[in-house]
């Protein structure tokens, strides 16, 4: 059964023994930072802080530490994650309206509006240039239609009613650029603290869909959607605060520096929107995301491997499997080759496909890419450094990798390897192995003594 809200989910992360809570005040300036740093980067469970020192509502972070938390999420077993999200996201859901809001039991209008004190907004890092919202689900309304577009951003609060977005979502670029050539603002909804399968939703490759449909496929059932009080924003009704507004035409102001998912400081250039209304449930919850932690590392490799795999079976229907690591950069890939130079082939595709990757490993489908020693040793045995590696320079880079700001235009270099057998060697580079029967024997041995590896 699929979960109703936040709250439902952290009631079932409290009974799975996933959720800590800290009962003494902490401070949003730094110290929960540090809390959430610790707990993230180790793959602890879920931290519920009860007291923040002068806020108004309680603050959870690092619901999606782990893999069983992820797999909890979609309530299917942890070794079946992509499967089932991949299986799902093919069968879309609408959202379906409802006269109840529990989102809009609280309202605070123009004057009333004062974002630090409305909200335990954090501040992470040492040199951040103030507080960030970064589990903010950023919803932009195409002016053109009811399209609308939904994606998790970081937010620099500057001010009581305004904020500087990091718009890195090309669908979320376009309808703010189509309101802009009509001398509009974009309307747009800024929603935390959602259910998890809109969560997930939100951080899928699907450019130009309905992500509220794709939370209903994830979720089995459609997402429940109010209106915006002061925008023609559809909003999902259960979530435990909305920030309503719009962008401000033709305004860039500089956003950060923030210390990102990359590990380092970045700073951007950032549209700014002015927010007119919260609005928000009684006694509501404050969702956040720590960046640079394990967190930050299963939701965007779950997120974007089966969708890149999808993408890249089209060119090369022999790939098996597809990992990344390193917020994206790192990419390795399972093939069963067909012809000579075909690896090569698909490490130029897949530097060129996404802008976010920038070292792609091609393996065998020997190779369990799940395991770094197997990867390690296909690298040092199988690869051969005269004609294995591939250099690309002077192509689309991620905009959160530090050497990307060295270009004006975004630019950088990326590097391939490909760690298959040399065409026609299968022999020579066969990897050892006890017969099947003796390993099967040995499962059955350890499981008999209670082992699983």
């Amino acid at each position: 059964m699929a979960f109703s809200d936040l709250r439902d989910f952290l009631a079932q992360l409290e009974q799975e023994g996933e959720l800590l809570k800290i009962n003494e005040e902490v401070d949003p300036r730094y110290e929960a930072s540090a809390v959430l740093k610790s707990v993230g980067q180790a793959g602890g469970p879920a931290v519920y802080f009860n007291q923040l020192k002068g806020a108004r509502m309680p603050l959870v972070g690092n619901l999606f530490g782990n893999v069983k938390r992820l797999a909890l999420a979609l309530e299917c077993p942890p070794d079946e994650v992509n499967k089932i999200y991949l299986e799902r996201r093919e069968k879309p859901i609408p959202p379906r309206q409802v006269p109840d809001s529990p989102c809009q039991e609280v309202i605070y209008r123009e004057s009333e509006v004062d974002l630090l004190s409305l909200l335990p907004v954090l501040t992470y890092h040492e040199k951040d240039a103030g507080p960030y919202i970064t589990q903010g689900l950023v919803i932009v309304r195409d002016p053109h239609s009811e399209a609308q577009s939904l994606g998790i951003h970081r937010i620099q609060v500057k001010g009581p009613q305004q904020v500087c977005i990091q718009l890195v979502s090309h669908t979320s670029t376009v309808y703010r650029e189509r309101a802009e050539a009509l001398g509009e603002g974009a309307e747009i909804a800024i929603v935390i603290g959602v259910e998890p399968s809109i969560m997930l939703a939100s951080m899928s490759c699907t450019p130009f869909s309905d992500k509220l449909a794709v939370a209903g496929a994830l979720r089995g059932s459609p997402v429940e959607v109010c209106r915006g009080l002061v925008s023609r924003v559809s909003l999902p009704a259960k979530v435990e605060i909305v920030l309503e507004g719009r962008f401000i035409p033709g305004v860039l102001e500089e956003e950060g520096p923030f210390g990102e998912s990359t590990g380092y400081y970045i700073t951007s250039q950032s549209p700014v929107a002015k927010i007119e209304l919260v609005s928000m449930r009684r006694n509501a919850i404050y969702a956040v995301s720590e960046p640079w932690t394990r967190e930050d590392e299963i939701l965007t490799s779950w997120s974007w491997s089966g969708d890149l795999l999808n993408a890249l079976r089209k060119d090369f229907p022999e790939a098996r499997a597809l990992k990344l690591s390193s917020m994206m950069a790192n990419c390795v890939v399972s093939l069963t080759k067909s012809s000579p130079g075909e690896a090569r082939r698909l490490i130029y595709r897949l530097l060129t496909m996404n802008p976010y990757l920038k070292y792609v490993t091609v393996v065998d489908d020997d190779i369990d890419i799940e395991n770094r020693m197997q990867v390690d040793w296909a690298l040092t045995t199988r690869m051969l450094p005269d004609r294995g590696i591939v250099i690309l320079q002077d192509v689309d880079g991620s905009p959160i990798d530090p050497g990307v700001k060295l270009s004006p235009q975004l630019l950088t270099n990326k590097v391939g390897f490909d760690a298959t057998r040399p065409w026609g060697h299968d022999e020579e580079f066969a990897k050892i192995d006890v017969p099947r029967q003796a390993g099967q024997r040995a499962t059955s041995l350890l499981d008999g003594c209670g082992w699983k590896p």
